[in-house]
């Protein structure tokens, strides 16, 4: 099983060229059995801004940002959101729910633990 499919039913990510540059995000996406949870880090080096499209399953959802900027989170609700420098995004989704969010680039510094309800 693909690690991204344990937190998504559809993901995308693409720079500003419009080709896809998911696979860079993946590999450092893994699956914790324990404590039952994907782990992403992210210290990737955007050599282009990046904008995502992806259907979250309902589950829990924690975004620590040290270094960063860019918007975010559910695509037609009140609950979009900004982040930058020294944030914490939250997010509990009792479905499947539409994201989209933007990041210019640049050298982001985050983690994201996710836990999907099963």
């Amino acid at each position: 099983m693909h690690v991204y499919s344990h937190v998504f039913d559809e993901f995308r990510m693409v720079g500003s060229e419009g080709t896809s540059i998911a696979d860079e995000f993946v590999q450092s996406a893994r699956w914790l059995e324990m404590p039952g949870c994907v782990f992403q880090r992210n210290d990737l080096v955007l050599g282009t801004e990046i904008s995502t499209r992806r259907i979250i399953k309902a589950g829990f959802f924690v975004t620590v940002v040290l270094k960063r900027d860019g918007q975010g989170g559910p695509r037609h609700a009140a609950g979009r959101f900004r982040y930058a420098d020294n944030t914490i995004v939250v997010m509990a989704l009792r479905e499947p729910t539409l994201c989209a969010g933007f990041a210019p680039k640049g050298a982001p510094r985050c983690a994201r633990p996710a836990w999907p309800f099963r």
